[in-house]
């Protein structure tokens, strides 16, 4: 998977102008640099989150026909989700410390307790269970991710629809209610990145739309992920097209 940068020089001497781009493939820290035919060297701050990219992959890998992959990419984009989750509702309680950083460092390649940790979490926040995956489909992922198997297209959609109907009702609920922090932590994580840029001055920061959004309005959420399918399965073809014919 592929996503589009330019160069924040050009953007930011000729904004008006139809400005070239070069497409790089996505990196796990989230920060890409680039050079352009005019010899600018820039940096950009993807801005989505690690949970909307996750499944942004797992969309992908079924349109390519890696279903197992797509299964895994699904439950890292829940599991990314849950962490994500209780960040907002620690930053909702002015919980911003190291201390909570290290609690996740501890947490991280332990998602059983990530699991707990966010179960906890959402039933002191709103009073009742949390939502899970079916035992059908936990079974699934486990003879996916621990026993190798293979599963169908069928299957890893069926999968992406019932992590994309755990994740969606609670991100609706975080973008209404939780705004501010939500806000807050999309700056965070932006100038977290931003800092890391080898050249700051020529940094810029790059929304990409996915199906999990955090900025796009709720009527892109009222859909299911069967529902979507479909055209986004389209359009990842159309796209991976035009990438094929700047190529050659």
């Amino acid at each position: 998977m592929k996503i589009p940068i330019l160069c924040a020089q050009c953007v930011r001497e000729n904004p008006k102008d139809k400005h070239s781009y070069s497409f790089a493939y996505l990196r796990d820290d989230g920060l890409y640099s680039s050079n352009c035919s005019k010899g600018h060297i820039s940096s950009t701050v993807l801005q989505q989150e690690k949970f909307e990219i996750l499944f942004e992959i797992g969309a992908n890998a079924i349109v390519d026909g890696y279903y197992r992959e797509a299964i895994s990419a699904f439950l890292a984009s829940m599991e990314g989700f849950q962490e994500y989750y209780i960040k907002v509702i620690c930053l909702r309680h002015n919980i911003i410390s190291d201390a909570l950083d290290e609690t996740f460092r501890k947490l991280k390649n332990l998602s059983e307790r990530q699991l707990g940790a966010f179960a906890i979490t959402f039933l002191l926040e709103n009073a009742k269970v949390p939502p899970f995956l079916s035992e059908d489909l936990t079974n699934l992922r486990n003879k996916v991710i621990h026993r190798g198997r293979i599963p169908l297209r069928e299957e890893a959609i069926k999968f992406g629809d019932a992590i994309y109907s755990i994740i969606v009702p609670i991100l609706r609920r975080l973008k209404s209610e939780y705004k501010t922090e939500v806000e807050k932590m999309t700056r965070f994580h932006i100038n977290e990145l931003a800092a890391k840029a080898p050249n700051r001055i020529n940094t810029a920061t790059l929304y990409y739309p996915t199906i999990l959004s955090l900025s796009q309005t709720d009527s892109s959420l009222d859909k299911t992920f069967n529902e979507i399918f479909p055209e986004f399965e389209k359009r990842a073809i159309s796209y991976t097209s035009r990438q094929t014919s700047r190529s050659s």
